[in-house]
């Protein structure tokens, strides 16, 4: 462990952090405010999401491609591809996003029913996702930014914005939920307005960052460029399509067992994703910085760096989770649930306080196996985790087994654990210490 590197990552990944927490805590808000509509509205909407998460993260894989492009730019002093590589990603999103509205409003009822949603659930569910599909933009742009951010070192501007629209979406969730008693539309059109007013001060900021570095902000498409990160991207594309689409048939799995079950799973996710979502900022942070130090081929310093990275996310999850053991109790009982749903709920926390643990390995390993354009290897290891393991396992212990929630959670166990290692090993193999600004292909 190289401390005084630790502690220059903390700084630089605090503001990422609070910025990813802050947009857990703000779905974790929602989920209190549509909790009050009783299990069904809860476990619709939690189906929505996941269905949304899906098609979402196809576009954020090309993303995470660009913020490795992005820092080895920077690092090997090269703005005019910078400026063309964003501008190509700009047209990207455009097309894209229109795209994926278009198959929401048009088809989205029947994806929901493909993950045996139904009756109130059901209703709930696409109210809430007719809405939230034009947010889609919005969230596309902002990923851009966000990788411009990352590679300028600059994670303290996403993180006011995120905090503005935070605190706007809270506003508005009290006046459409509370006031005006528009149930989940209330809610949906609250998060629509306030992704929109984080998108609109994100740009303004990027567009003052490149201004003073002398680059422009503008539509275009470069075809070689396109390519180049295409060529990178093309696995995480496929990594991530394989752990959403494992994500949304192990919700189906979930709501074939029942609604109490979704229910709870909707809530432990809760913990999860707010301590998750930490680590993912370190790993972007550690990946940004990694990748510049591999863009000036300090493959030593890079190394060193990576691996104290995966340090300070363990030290991090175990304060985490401590503070999930103390808070787990209060929180379920905050929602409108049955009392055995809570009983379930409560009982399922150790084994996810031991599953993040698991998870961490899985965040770390593959930023740090990105940031050398080393991205197939990734594939291969979430194919195997998930449909490899996961997924089998959660139908085989959740149903036929009819151990419920916690035969679920005992195949995510395993699939995780099993990951971990698999990029342990690969990570060890350093593959992955590479100079891509040094390719002309990119």
């Amino acid at each position: 462990m190289n401390k005084k590197y630790m502690k220059a990552l903390m700084i630089i990944a605090f503001p990422l952090m609070v910025q990813n927490m802050l947009r857990g805590l703000l779905g974790s808000a929602d989920k209190l405010f549509i909790g009050q509509l009783g299990e069904s509205a809860l476990a619709g909407v939690g189906g929505a999401n996941q269905l949304f998460s899906l098609f979402l993260t196809i576009f954020m894989a090309v993303s995470a491609g660009l913020t490795v492009l992005l820092s080895q730019y920077i690092g090997g002093k090269k703005e005019e591809k910078f400026e063309k590589v964003i501008g190509t990603m700009m047209t990207c999103a455009i097309v894209g996003g229109i795209g994926i509205i278009l198959v929401f409003q048009g088809a989205g009822i029947h994806f929901l029913k493909a993950l045996n949603i139904s009756g109130l659930a059901l209703e709930s569910a696409h109210e809430y996702l007719h809405i939230i599909a034009y947010s889609i933009l919005f969230i596309l742009f902002s990923s851009i930014f966000s990788g411009v951010f990352l590679a300028f070192k600059k994670n303290t501007y996403p993180m006011i914005a995120t905090f503005i629209s935070m605190g706007i979406n809270l506003l508005l969730n009290g006046l459409f939920f509370l006031i005006l008693n528009w149930g989940i539309m209330g809610i949906a059109y609250a998060t629509l307005i306030a992704r929109g007013i984080e998108f609109g001060i994100l740009l303004l900021l990027v567009k003052s960052i490149l201004r003073k570095k002398g680059i422009s902000l503008s539509l275009g498409f470069d075809r070689h460029l396109f390519l180049g990160l295409f060529h990178i991207s093309v696995p995480m594309v496929l990594d991530g399509a394989a752990w959403q689409l494992a994500m949304t048939f192990y919700t189906r799995i979930v709501f074939t067992i029942g609604v109490q079950e979704v229910a709870v799973y909707e809530i432990l996710k809760i913990f999860q994703t707010l301590t998750i979502t930490g680590v993912a900022a370190m790993a972007a942070a550690n990946v940004g910085i990694v990748g510049q130090e591999l863009g000036k081929s300090a493959y030593r310093v890079a190394k060193e760096k990576a691996e104290s990275g995966v340090w300070s996310a363990l030290i991090m999850v175990t304060l985490m989770n401590g503070l999930i053991l103390v808070f787990s109790r209060p929180v379920f009982g905050v929602f409108s649930l049955e009392p055995e749903t809570v009983t379930m709920g409560i009982s399922a926390i150790p084994l996810v306080i031991t599953i993040i643990y698991a998870q961490v390995l899985n965040v770390m390993f593959p930023y740090i196996l990105r940031s050398g354009g080393d991205t197939w290897a990734n594939l291969w290891i979430t194919i195997i985790g998930f449909w490899g393991l996961q997924i089998p396992l959660a139908w085989i212990l959740g149903i036929m087994l009819n151990l419920g929630i916690m035969g679920v959670l005992a195949s995510m166990l395993v699939a995780e654990s099993t990951k971990g290692l698999l990029f342990y090993l690969r990570y060890k193999r350093g593959s992955w210490m590479k100079n891509l600004a040094e390719n002309q292909r990119y």
